[in-house]
Formats: C-alpha cells, sequence, structure tokens
C-alpha cells in the first residue's frame, strides 16, 4: 500500500494480505480487494492453490480474516476465499461493471457480489465460458463493453449475448507462429479513439522469447491484421 501522506516514497506490504497471489483487483460497487491465486497460511507453511481466490474485508484492505468481527469497524467481517472448480490455475482477472471475471486455462466464471456476512455468501461464482481460457494475465481488456482475450488457439469476446469467438483472417499466421513457452507475456492494449485492440505476443519465428509481433482487431470493421514491431530495450 502506498499514499501520498505517509511521509514514504516506498509502498509497504500488507502484512495481513495474502504473501503471493496471481494478480489482485477491486471489486467494485462493494470495494473489497481481491487476490487471485492467493496463497493461504497452514499449519506447515504456506500453501498456493492456484484456483483459489482470497478478498478483504468490505472497504477495509488490510482485514483478511474470515467470520471474525473486525476491531476497526466492530462489524462481522466480509473477507473469505473461495476456489474455481475447473482448470488447472486462474490466468488473469478483470472488474467490470457489477462484477468481477476470472479466466482459468480452460475457462471463464463471473464472480458477483451478494454481501450476507451472516451466512458467508460473500460472493458468487457462476461458469459463463468454456473452452475459452486466456494464455496470461494481461491478455485481457475492455473496450466499451465488450471485454476480449487471447486463447491459446483463438481471439474471444464477452458482452451481452455471452462470449463468442472473434473471427480472425490471420488465424495461421497468429497461432501457428506463437511462442507458446512464453505465453505470459502476451499483452492485450485497448486503442479507445479507433475502436481497436492489439495484442503484442512473442513469435517463434521471432526467437527471441519477447514480444516482437502484434495483432490488431477492429470492433467496428471486425477486421484482424498483423504486423511486426521492434522491441526497445
Amino acid at each position: 500500500e502506498w499514499t501520498p501522506d505517509t511521509g514514504f516514497q516506498n509502498a509497504k506490504l500488507i502484512t495481513s494480505a495474502p504473501l503471493n497471489n496471481g494478480g489482485i483487483l477491486i471489486a467494485q460497487p462493494a470495494q473489497i480487494l481481491v487476490a487471485w491465486g492467493a496463497a493461504t497460511p497452514q499449519d506447515i507453511g504456506v500453501d498456493t492453490d492456484p484456483l483459489t481466490y482470497t478478498w478483504s474485508d468490505q472497504l477495509d484492505y488490510a482485514y483478511w480474516t474470515a467470520g471474525a468481527i473486525n476491531p476497526s469497524t466492530n462489524l462481522l467481517s466480509q473477507a473469505g476465499s473461495n476456489r474455481i472448480p475447473t482448470g488447472s490455475k486462474i490466468v488473469a482477472g478483470l472488474t467490470v461493471a457489477q462484477q468481477v471475471l476470472l479466466w482459468t486455462d480452460l475457462d471463464l466464471w463471473a464472480v458477483s457480489y451478494i454481501g450476507q456476512p451472516e451466512t458467508g455468501l460473500i460472493f458468487g461464482q457462476n461458469k459463463i465460458g468454456g473452452a475459452c481460457g486466456a494464455v496470461s494475465a494481461h491478455s485481457v481488456g475492455q473496450l466499451g463493453n465488450t471485454v476480449a482475450w487471447m486463447g491459446r488457439s483463438n481471439f474471444f469476446q464477452f458482452s451481452g449475448s455471452g462470449v463468442t469467438t472473434i473471427p480472425c483472417t490471420v488465424w495461421d499466421v497468429v497461432f501457428q507462429d506463437l511462442d507458446t513457452d512464453n505465453l505470459s507475456k502476451v499483452r492485450c492494449c485497448p486503442n479507445t479513439p479507433f475502436n481497436e485492440m492489439m495484442w503484442e505476443f512473442p513469435s517463434l519465428s521471432g526467437g527471441t522469447g519477447e514480444n516482437d509481433t502484434y495483432v490488431k482487431w477492429n470492433m467496428v470493421e471486425n477486421k484482424v491484421g498483423i504486423n511486426h514491431f521492434a522491441i526497445c530495450y
């Protein structure tokens, strides 16, 4: 955590939060900090479950104890944890509208705030897409009301009509040249003024293991194109 009025230039560790996790986001409008792929303390050390997501108490990112009275508010804590039942790990997370989206390597799940600490029902989860997992933590992006991401063998989008595949006329150029050993480096770059979504990815032909190619999707024209760019160090 870091705030301008602390007097310190560096951020400090929230020691009560999971020490290891895949990523964090804020669940709106509940204002709860969610850590996915989170580690949990055990009697013999720390257990990391890549399919688990853990969250803090509402409006208190420093309190992560479930089922207890938060001494700061004197209210029953809304902190807790849950587990995605499919896939091998949570790959990415994104807050959209009134819910949190969590991608595993296989599927897409929606996590919605319920807010019933007395019953233990803080978040509910629902699978909204199968065989459409994301390739990296930064391979997902939002443009307007549409969420788009790169999977291992296709591009996908999620809007009011559910999860659909994005037609890609350069599919073979992208996915047959994709360096699958470095998928974690794939980056999604929304370009709002031009209604475009761009993905930077490492190619086998480049051979560097770094992002050396990008592909663009124009949402209005629904066209996908590809090009190369130089990496600056």
